[in-house]
């Protein structure tokens, strides 16, 4: 009887959810209006110039120029057509080839009556819809309510990286941002996806207390030994603050791992506790070691594809581009390296403290609290 509710429960959602999806879509994709860019549609594309280009290396690649027949779709300008260009790359690395039904940001402007003008980017806010519905669906039906909770963490996570951001671009010091952010982080994940219990506090312990180390560990490292050139790093835009901020995305980085093998942990643990009141020491912290090597493995490999898989792409230009791999291993390689070394330690740190936190609260705490009742008695 429960399973028959429980699929007509899932089915009445599925319904419903549809619905709201349904929605969202038909909005977002007439959702010009919300834009102060200009929005547009490409009805004709047509090729009107080939030409080669030669890189610094001297490698010559084919490139072409789009003439784009548009239909306004916001502002001033709304409803006419208009003709604007592009031109990208046969690789596309850089640059993107434009089809009809597209959506792109135009700039137009009046040239003899006619409306001219170029493309300035691609508008992809209904493809992260429709990856996010699909990711918000697959969440509830899967996870059911701890998903529901799960997306509730992520929205209140995003919105405090958001403010931090905002912070730092205001001035503040990053350093005080990040512990600020990594404490709130961990406190909003772990209380909204297991609740307030036991668990909850030894991982919440667990983690703070292995980040702490991991930073501990890096700076001593760093110490001791070369630091890696910061102005390599992605997306660097100027010399300020680059070793605090790499120092901080350390941190924050194996956050999220310390914090999975924190609660499989925890939760293990107090389980075994629950279910066997009077499993000798020993017992248990066999039973924790043999979970953590269960886990750490697939943990290190997940960490080590997670960080170098969006590293290939950029070293497979770099090598068609004739930089030589020792290069590549000098610039590119070491952050990515350092991210999964200190990630990695993070998680074999992460077992035996949270063995520990969880024998002190589950055996230590209660031989005390024992110990003090006699004492009263």
């Amino acid at each position: 009887m429960k399973e028959i509710f429980f699929c007509k429960s899932k089915v009445i959602f599925t319904l419903i959810y549809l619905c709201i999806a349904i929605g969202a879509v038909v909005f977002v994709n007439n959702d010009a209006f919300l834009y102060k860019k200009t929005v547009a549609e490409v009805q004709k594309s047509k090729i009107t110039d080939r030409y080669i280009q030669k890189s610094q290396n001297m490698k010559k690649e084919k490139y072409y120029t789009q003439t784009l027949t548009v239909k306004i779709l916001n502002g001033k300008f709304k409803g006419k057509k208009a003709y604007v260009t592009n031109s990208y790359s046969k690789s596309e690395v850089k640059t993107v080839r434009y089809e009809k039904k597209d959506r792109v940001f135009v700039s137009i402007a009046e040239n003899n009556g006619d409306l001219v003008g170029k493309v300035t980017g691609f508008k992809s806010d209904f493809a992260v819809l429709l990856v996010i519905l699909i990711f918000i669906y697959a969440m509830i039906i899967v996870a059911g309510l701890r998903g529901i909770l799960f997306l509730l963490a992520s929205v209140v996570n995003v919105g405090l990286l958001y403010a931090g951001l905002d912070l730092y671009a205001g001035g503040m010091d990053i350093m005080y941002i990040c512990y600020a952010m990594i404490f709130l982080f961990t406190i909003v994940s772990l209380v909204c996806i297991s609740g307030l219990k036991k668990s909850t506090a030894i991982s919440i312990t667990s983690v703070f207390i292995v980040v702490a180390v991991v930073g501990i560990i890096y700076k001593i490292v760093l110490a001791c030994t070369e630091a890696p050139d910061y102005i390599m790093m992605e997306y660097v835009s100027g010399p300020n603050d680059l070793n605090r901020l790499f120092f901080m995305e350390i941190l924050v980085g194996c956050l999220g791992a310390v914090m999975d093998v924190a609660v499989s942990i925890s939760e293990t643990a107090c389980v075994l506790k629950n279910n066997t009141p009077d499993m000798p020491v020993k017992t248990f912290i066999n039973s924790i070691r043999e979970l953590g090597r269960d886990i750490t493995g697939t943990m290190v490999n997940i960490l080590f594809y997670s960080y170098f898989c969006g590293t290939v792409p950029m070293i497979l230009v770099q090598m068609k581009n004739k930089y030589k791999f020792n290069y590549i291993c000098r610039f590119d390689l070491p952050f990515e390296l350092t991210r999964f070394l200190t990630g990695s330690i993070g998680i074999v740190i992460t077992i035996p403290v949270t063995a520990v936190v969880a024998w002190f609260v589950l055996y230590r705490m209660k031989a005390m609290k024992l110990h003090s009742s006699r004492n009263e008695d």
